[in-house]
């Protein structure tokens, strides 16, 4: 069996990358971990990588994933042995941007972005400055499209500062 590790969220910047972890354990229990990082297996000759969602998270060959998008849906990443196409496994995972240096983010730093809760839906923003600078401050504008607003009696309301 193929065995894939990780939380529910990939959280990264914009087009930055990360390895995968995978292990291949075989019926007798013998495990070769993190296979994906072996400098004595060709990882492509042993497993296939595969992205759900390509345009948000992709996937290469040696199964690094990078981020290109934040996502409405769960992504699934899979492996299967080249071998025998039978033998898999899947993660699925929300795909979620961290600021870049002088950029915003608006909603949950792990899962999906905007998770409502009973009638409301809490916008969490977060900003990050370059290292070594400290953000002194920084405007924000939103626009929002009333045409989106889909829920019944939805509104906006401007949050006061505390």
């Amino acid at each position: 069996s193929t065995s894939l590790k990780g939380g529910r969220t990939v959280r990264r910047m914009v087009d930055t990358s990360q390895p995968t972890s995978v292990a291949i354990i075989f019926d007798n229990g013998l495990t070769l971990p993190n296979i994906a990082r072996s400098d004595w297996v060709d990882v492509e000759a042993v497993i296939s990588f595969s992205s759900s969602d390509m345009d948000t998270i992709g996937v290469d060959t040696i199964g690094s994933i990078t981020l290109y998008n934040n996502a409405h849906s769960l992504i699934t990443l899979s492996a299967q042995l080249t071998c025998n196409s039978s033998i898999s496994n899947s993660l699925s995972v929300a795909a979620n941007l961290d600021p870049a240096p002088f950029d915003v983010d608006f909603g949950r730093v792990n899962e999906w972005q905007f998770q409502p809760s009973g009638s409301s839906l809490d916008v969490g923003v977060r900003i990050q400055a370059p290292d070594g600078e400290q953000l002194i401050n920084f405007q924000v504008l939103c626009e929002f499209d009333l045409d989106f607003l889909t829920s019944e009696g939805a509104t906006f309301a401007e949050a006061a500062w505390s």
